[in-house]
């Protein structure tokens, strides 16, 4: 009992590791998802960024930067200062005036003729630009240039939309996602579609509209809104963008960790119940040692304790007055040294012939007469036992390729254990049937039948079906596994089942000669 709970603990705390283990590799699992959500979060934003910027510029090149260097372009851009929480808005123009009434520009009267008028510009970033374009800083920028002056043309070019993207970029994602205008929208979504595919992500996409006014017109009126996101759809928003369905594309990038954790599991806890089992296994098999030794004992105990009396009452008796008597005792000595013998021999054979050491001498052996041999063997053991015997024989033909002294052993062992385990008077029924290749030999008997849970391992060494510490069954768990490897060793097979109505039947089945 104590081993037994020994074993349960081990079992229980084998269990709680695993589970730990499993919590613990979830946990691990579930930060790496996380990561995983925030690094496509990030490059979802840095696409988005990239390809806005990208449709930004060509969108100002198109519609602002050519149309304000036209002659008498006049474009201007209102920049509102960020919200407050209560919504209050106020403005700030930077005014852009292109005019075409100079000559040609050279490099030292450039400065002269880019002047900056009225306040100053408060933004730090555009105000360090200008700086650099040796602009002074106001809040309307003035240049004044000639259409055939190649130098400032390109000199506008690059400064302008440099100029609107940081502008741009002080109102936030929501206004550059958007785009500055309405034909931008879808090449953005077109472009990010395609990288999106690009990268194999497979999530569905909803653009949120942000209210933001297009270009209309030579004024350019750029909008901050905040959205409450009332009808905002469910899923993963960044920044003008809804992702829907993206968790599959999380997973598989997580996957090689989910791979790893799944073989870190897998391998866990098949050495734990590979541990559990063969620790079982052990326990198992170290009762049934004690068994075995217990019940060998017994069995060898029996006839020597026989002959010990024998031999006594033949020391104490008149054996010369009592011949009788004298030839009885010598009678049961014998029987039990030839008991003795067959039991050496029955562990001994087990054992060699496992080892291979005892090999099979087959010659044409007629079954029917083995049968009646192995009868005549036992009628001793059926008589003392009270036993019913029943032999049918079903065919023609009864020769086969055996051994005879072993293929006897094996009937004389299931013989022997029908008439051990009964319960009552022993019912044997031996039915023997001639195919045109096989020979059957089904012996059925009326006992209590095999334990379900020790059907399947009968044939197994030193295997007993349990039933208590009693020794009036003398049975020590080689017999059966010595009959299927004698079986085995003629070609064979041999099968053990239950019967409805009681007891078991033991079906052997060896090639026809």
């Amino acid at each position: 009992m104590k081993k037994g709970n020994n074993i349960r603990w081990v079992g229980a705390m084998m269990i709680a590791s695993e589970l730990l283990l499993i919590g613990f590799t979830c946990n691990w699992i579930y930060s790496q998802y996380n990561k995983g959500k925030e690094q496509l979060t990030k490059d979802v934003r840095s696409m988005l960024v990239q390809i806005t910027t990208k449709a930004s510029d060509s969108t100002m090149f198109q519609n602002i930067v050519i149309p304000m260097m036209q002659p008498g372009a006049d474009t201007e851009i209102h920049l509102p200062p960020p919200p407050t929480i209560n919504g209050a808005t106020g403005a700030q123009k930077y005014k852009i005036v292109i005019e075409n009434n100079y000559g040609p520009l050279d490099t030292a009267k450039m400065n002269e003729r880019m002047a900056v008028i009225k306040k100053e510009i408060k933004n730090a970033e555009i105000k360090g630009m200008i700086a650099n374009m040796n602009a002074m800083p106001g809040n309307s920028m003035s240049y004044h240039v000639s259409s055939n002056d190649t130098g400032s043309d390109s000199l506008i070019k690059a400064f302008i939309p440099t100029l609107l993207r940081q502008i741009i970029v002080q109102l936030g994602d929501s206004v550059l996602l958007d785009s500055l205008l309405s034909g931008a929208n879808q090449t953005v979504k077109d472009e990010f579609d395609k990288k999106a595919k690009k990268n194999n992500w497979h999530f569905k996409t909803v653009w949120l509209n942000t209210g933001i006014k297009t270009y209309s017109g030579k004024n350019l009126t750029l909008h901050r809104t905040i959205s409450k996101d009332i009808d905002t759809p469910k899923g993963l928003r960044i920044d003008n963008l809804v992702l829907q369905d993206y968790k599959g594309d999380i997973v598989r990038s997580i996957s090689p960790q989910i791979g790893f954790a799944a073989i870190l599991l897998l391998l866990t806890g098949a050495s734990f119940a590979f541990a559990y089992r063969s620790l079982r296994k052990q326990m198992q098999l170290n009762t049934m040692k004690n068994d075995f030794i217990s019940n060998m004992s017994h069995e060898l105990k029996t006839p020597i304790s026989t002959v010990k009396v024998a031999l006594e009452a033949l020391d104490s008796f008149n054996v010369i007055d009592n011949p009788e008597t004298t030839r009885e005792y010598i009678k049961m000595a014998g029987l039990e040294m030839n008991r003795l013998d067959m039991l050496v021999n029955k562990t001994l054979n087990t054992t060699m012939m496992e080892q291979g050491r005892i090999t099979i001498q087959k010659e044409p052996v007629d079954l029917q007469q083995l049968i009646q041999d192995t009868l005549n063997v036992m009628a001793l053991r059926l008589q003392q036992n009270d036993a019913k015997v029943q032999v049918t024989y079903n065919g023609t033909g009864f020769v086969a390729a055996a051994d005879k002294m072993h293929l006897q052993g094996v009937l004389i062992n299931i013989i022997d254990n029908s008439l051990k385990y009964a319960d009552k008077q022993p019912d044997i029924r031996i039915i023997c049937t001639a195919t045109t290749q096989n020979i059957s030999i089904a012996i059925a008997d009326n006992g209590p039948g095999i334990d379900p849970a020790y059907i399947k391992r009968v044939f197994e060494k030193f295997v007993r079906v349990p039933k208590g510490d009693t020794h009036n069954v003398k049975g020590y768990g080689l017999g059966l596994s010595y009959a299927r490897q004698v079986v085995e060793q003629h070609g064979g097979t041999i099968q053990v089942h239950n019967v409805a109505e009681g007891g078991c039947v033991f079906t052997i089945n060896i090639p026809k000669l």
